[in-house]
This record gives structure tokens, C-alpha cells and sequence, in this order.
């Protein structure tokens, strides 16, 4: 996991010079070495990386050689797919072709990569972040001191007792937990969201968009069929080799799906420098099994393959075991899974490599919406009929059902899939909460407006949202750093450029994707209709911990604070509706931020967090 924290000033402000000093006093300390810091007359990086492999700081430096910022992560040339990624030795010409072309936007537009930047130009300080969100980004200011971190419960030299907890933010969260609009649990702190920009002066904060997904689906550029297999191969395979060759030791989430079958034969096609090895959790439950999938693409890229076994049965994480992060996350959860990733014999030093995001930008899609976006792009034309099929052979629909719901879609009565996805998260423990919440303002405006976007087109856009919150987003002891390498700017821009029929071509979930792999992917999962997933594991889950959720929840802060009620949770448990209901698994959030909630408060209480409640 790559951790960072930086503070920069106004260095004529002598209350923000003494403040900034008597946090680098704090933060002082034996792993404090040139080669994890950097330090100027009013600005300092540091990498909070556990035992990093590589410096992960590259400095820039202006016209006279000083150094005016600096990238935290990794940064790649968008010239080419054999454009290698950037060394520090090279960082000035990071420096001259960013700030010639035009500071943080030259540096969206020029490069890409999994990074936080910081660009100084006079009292200014420009934070950046990636269009993926890679790394997360946190800042508040204090004593006229600009803050930006990844991971809050790194920072243990920062004032926590000057902070304070985003009720209204809490409260919101038991409607949709992935929240983007810049809001945290805590009042002090922000997010900057993917694809942002952060000017910090002495004047204050203000942020501004630098990237946004509609501009490159509006209009989706129609290519012929062989022109978008061949370049949605040569992105994949871009991407991929750029993330591998920065990890020579890589352990592959190997699911048994389409997307980690496709990362798994690009890094076969041109192996890391190290070591490569998949892995395959094998859910004790009675969902599908995986294995055999996963076995196959295994034996296929001859892949060396290692099988773990998950039981649903474990004891959740106590509440007072959530670390003290910026806001509640539901990988809190899996402390338990990314500890045995660690334990492994050859893990040290590796890197987890996911087939994360593939839903999203291949289009994991049974709407009908596309023959929608093909009647708004070419009005009747001679293949309409064609596509009117495909789009009925994707939906599971009669050819009239499919006309029936695109209609009103051309008259502009629509509402996008995430909307009506966040509405349905509602459980009678939320009643409360929901009766006064919108959830437009909840995710950011281009997830909201389509602006000129298609209708499947912007429900793609739309689900990016969900897609930039897959990231290390919590501080796991003996976790490894994982990459996704899928969820790149590259592979982004071009999956949003292509029409969402002509993704879903032949009236295939992710038809494109399964064309575009053939050969590379064995065809017993590449043509595969069915998808795997974890239902079952967690409302087993669910019951073999529903006492600790129960008791944890009834007598916890949720309850205290009037956003959740004691008897609908004990309804809720006591009668199975989690068994019933889609969103029965909510309850996991609820425990999550429960025991965010639990840890904050005992922490600005300077008291012990509670004891667990012991699983039956």
C-alpha cells in the first residue's frame, strides 16, 4: 500500500512556519531518510509506505532547478504502448513537457499513471490527482498549514483531537457508502475526488474537475470491428505491461472471471521480472464454484496456481479494530483476508495484480438501453433491425419488451442506473435516515448529468463512480500494495469511446472484451454466460456473526444518534429478512460504520473502544 503525507505553507506567515515545524518534529524519525522525504522552504513530502521497495516520491523541479512539487506514485509517457515508466533520473522532463503544456491539466492530458502530483507556481500549491483515484487524497488546513494525506491513520503526528465527527456525512453513508462528493466522517477533512485538482493559497482551498468521463463518451466514436478488437487489445496490453514491469514479484487475484482471465494472459504474454503466481479463494459456501474456471485460465497461460479457502463462519473484526481513517470503509472487513495474502511463504515483497474494474469499462451490462444509444446516433438505418436482436439476446427480452422500455428513453423520461440503485439500498433499519436524503448529491455532477451522453453510455460513465473506490483504501497490517491494472486512464478513455452496443456486440455482456481475447483467454471462460458471485458466502456471513452485528448495532452510536432504530435491527436479524431481502448484506455496512464510528468516538474520548461481543 503506497502512503503519503504533505503540508505546505505560506513561508512569509510565521504562525504557519512554527506550525509546520512542530509537525515535522512530530514526524520525525528513524525511517525519515532522503530517499522517503523531500523537502523544500515551504513545502515536504513523505512517503508513509511500509518498508517501500522503491521511492515512490519523483521530484520536479522548475526552470532554475529548484524544486517546485513532486509526483507520489507511478507516472507513465502517453506516447506509445512501449513507453517505458518515468525514473526520477528523468523527472525534469516530466517538469518541462507538464508545466509547458499547461501545469496539472498538461500533466492529465500528457501522462498517466497511479499518482498524486503537487505542482508549486508562487503561494500556489496545485494537488492532482489521477482520473482512476489510484491513490486516495485527503487535506484539511490547520494553523494556515495545507494538509494532504492518503491515510489518515498513518498520520499519527496529526492533532486528532482537533477534529470532529461528520454526523450528516454518517447519516448519508447508511444510504450509499461510496459517497463522492468531497464529504468525509470527519468535519475537518475533504476528499478530492478522481481526475481533481486542489489550489491551495493563502487565501484558502478551492477545487476544480481536470477530467471528465463524459467528454470522451460524448460522442462514442463508432469504430469497424476489427479496428476496436485490435485496439482494445493493444490497451489492455499496454496498461498491463505498464503496471507489471514496475513489480517484478506479482501475485494475481485469479477469480475464475472473465477480467482476471484477461490480466492473467497479458502477464503471461510478457511475464514480470520476478516472480508470477495466482491465487484462487475458494468460498466456503454455496455460491457457484470458481475453481474450475480459475483452474483452466491457469493450466491455459501456465500460470503457477495456489488455492486458498475462505469460510464464511470467521469472526468479523471487533469495532474497535477499524482504523482511525478519514471515513468508514467496508474492506475493514477483509483485514482478516489481506493478512493471509501477507502470511504467504513467497508473498514478501509482492504485489497483489486484480482483474478489478473489467465490469465496469467492458460493459457488464443486461439493459436494453443500447438500442437506445443506436437509434439516437444513426436514427433508422440498415442495421437497426440487427441491433434491435442483439439488444433483446442481451436483455433476456422479446424484441416489443426491448421497444417498450426504450421509448420513453427517446423522449427523455429517464433516471440513471446508479440513482436507481442508490433508492433500492433502503432497509427497514434506514427508514429514518432516508426519508430526507438525495441521493444526487451524493456522487459527483458527472455521474449525475448526462450532459450530451447516450443513455447507456451515461449509465457506463455513471458507474465509475463505484469503480473509483476500488483502491487500498485502508491502513491492513501485513497487507500487500495492491494494482489494478485495468482501471487506467488509457483503458478508461478508450472503453468510454467505444458505443455501449458496439461493447456489448452480438448481444453479449462484454462482447467486445470476449472477442478482442481470444486465444489469450481459454474459451471455456471467455464464453462463458454465467457470473460468478459471493451471495450466498455473505449472508452466511451474516448469520454466523448476527449476534456480534446485532448487539454491536442495538447498543452502538448508530442507535444513540437516532439514525438507526434498536427494534428494526433486532427485527431485521431475528426474522431472516436478511436472507429475503436484496439489500440484506447492508447490514455488513452498518457493523462497518458502526465500528468506524465506535473507534472515533473513543479516540477523541481519549477512552478504550469498546469490547467485542463474542460470536456464537
Amino acid at each position: 500500500m503506497r502512503a503519503f503525507f504533505a503540508m505546505a505553507w505560506d513561508g512569509r506567515c510565521k504562525e504557519a512556519a512554527a506550525s509546520a515545524a512542530r509537525l515535522r518534529s512530530r514526524i520525525a524519525g528513524p525511517d525519515t531518510s532522503p530517499e522517503n522525504c523531500l523537502r523544500t522552504s515551504s513545502f515536504e513530502l513523505y512517503e508513509l509506505t511500509e518498508t517501500p521497495d522503491r521511492t515512490s516520491i519523483l521530484p520536479l523541479r522548475d526552470e532554475t532547478g529548484e524544486v517546485s512539487g513532486a509526483i507520489f506514485g507511478t507516472l507513465f509517457q502517453r506516447a506509445g504502448p512501449s513507453c517505458p515508466a518515468i525514473p526520477a533520473p528523468v523527472s525534469a522532463q516530466v517538469r518541462d513537457r507538464t508545466l509547458q503544456a499547461g501545469g496539472p491539466a498538461g500533466l492529465v492530458e500528457g501522462y498517466w499513471g497511479s499518482y498524486v502530483a503537487f505542482m508549486r507556481c508562487g503561494d500556489r500549491l496545485s494537488v492532482i490527482t489521477d482520473p482512476a483515484s489510484s491513490i486516495p487524497c485527503f487535506y484539511m488546513r490547520h494553523q494556515g498549514v495545507t494538509l494532504v494525506f492518503s491515510h489518515l491513520e498513518k498520520c499519527h503526528f496529526v492533532e486528532r483531537d482537533k477534529l470532529s465527527i461528520n454526523h450528516g456525512f454518517i447519516r448519508k453513508l447508511l444510504f450509499y457508502d461510496k459517497i463522492q462528493n468531497g464529504e468525509t466522517g470527519l468535519n475537518e477533512v475533504r476528499e478530492l475526488p478522481a481526475g481533481s485538482c486542489l489550489d491551495a493559497t493563502s487565501g484558502g482551498l478551492q477545487t476544480a474537475l481536470l477530467w471528465d468521463p463524459r467528454t470522451h463518451a460524448r460522442p462514442a466514436r463508432e469504430r469497424s470491428r476489427a479496428d476496436a478488437i485490435a485496439g482494445l487489445q493493444e490497451t489492455v496490453r499496454h496498461v498491463v505491461r505498464a503496471h507489471s514491469q514496475c513489480h517484478p514479484d506479482i501475485l494475481l487475484n485469479l477469480s475464475g472471471g472473465l477480467d482476471s482471465a484477461i490480466v492473467a494472459g497479458f502477464l503471461a504474454e510478457n511475464p514480470p521480472a520476478g516472480r508470477l503466481k495466482a491465487i484462487h479463494f475458494i468460498m466456503q459456501s454455496e455460491d457457484p464454484t470458481e475453481q474450475v474456471y480459475a483452474r483452466a485460465v491457469a493450466s491455459h497461460t501456465g500460470i503457477e496456481l495456489q488455492e486458498l479457502d475462505v469460510a464464511p463462519d470467521r469472526p468479523l473484526p471487533a469495532p474497535g479494530e477499524h482504523p482511525l481513517s478519514a471515513r468508514p470503509y467496508r474492506q475493514f472487513l477483509g483485514q482478516d483476508h489481506a493478512s493471509r495474502l501477507g502470511q504467504l511463504p513467497d508473498a514478501r515483497n509482492s504485489t497483489i495484480f486484480t482483474g478489478q474494474g473489467g465490469d465496469h469499462l467492458f460493459l457488464e451490462t443486461r439493459s436494453p438501453l443500447g438500442f437506445a444509444d443506436h437509434l439516437l446516433h444513426h436514427g433508422l438505418a440498415a442495421d437497426t433491425g440487427e441491433v434491435l436482436l442483439d439488444t433483446a439476446r442481451l436483455a433476456g427480452k422479446s424484441i416489443w419488451a426491448v421497444l417498450g422500455e426504450t421509448l420513453p428513453v427517446l423522449s427523455g423520461q429517464r433516471e440513471n442506473a446508479l440513482m436507481t440503485g442508490i433508492r433500492h439500498r433502503q432497509t427497514r433499519v434506514t427508514e429514518t435516515a432516508f426519508s430526507t436524503l438525495d441521493p444526487a448529491g451524493m456522487v459527483p455532477l458527472w455521474a449525475v448529468e448526462p450532459d450530451g451522453v447516450l443513455p447507456a453510455k451515461f449509465n457506463q460513465v455513471a458507474s465509475l463512480v463505484h469503480m473509483c473506490q476500488i483502491r487500498d483504501t485502508l491502513d491492513m497490517p501485513g497487507g500487500l500494495e495492491t494494482v489494478h491494472p485495468l482501471i487506467s486512464q488509457p483503458l478508461m478513455e478508450y472503453c468510454l469511446g467505444v458505443p455501449a452496443y458496439q461493447l456489448s456486440v452480438g448481444g453479449r455482456s462484454r462482447g467486445l472484451a470476449r472477442d478482442a481475447m481470444q486465444g489469450l483467454v481459454p474459451d471455456k471462460v471467455r464464453l462463458r454466460k454465467s457470473k460468478g458471485n459471493a451471495s450466498r458466502f455473505f449472508i452466511d456471513q451474516l448469520a454466523a456473526n448476527r449476534e456480534q452485528i446485532g448487539e454491536t448495532l442495538i447498543t452502538g452510536e448508530l442507535v444513540s444518534a437516532g439514525l438507526v432504530d434498536a427494534a428494526s435491527v433486532r427485527a431485521f436479524l431475528s426474522r431472516d429478512e436478511y436472507v429475503r431481502m436484496r439489500s440484506g448484506r447492508m447490514m455488513l455496512i452498518y457493523y462497518v460504520i458502526e465500528a468506524w464510528l465506535q473507534r472515533w468516538k473513543a479516540e477523541l474520548a481519549n477512552t478504550t473502544p469498546p469490547r467485542p461481543v463474542s460470536s456464537p
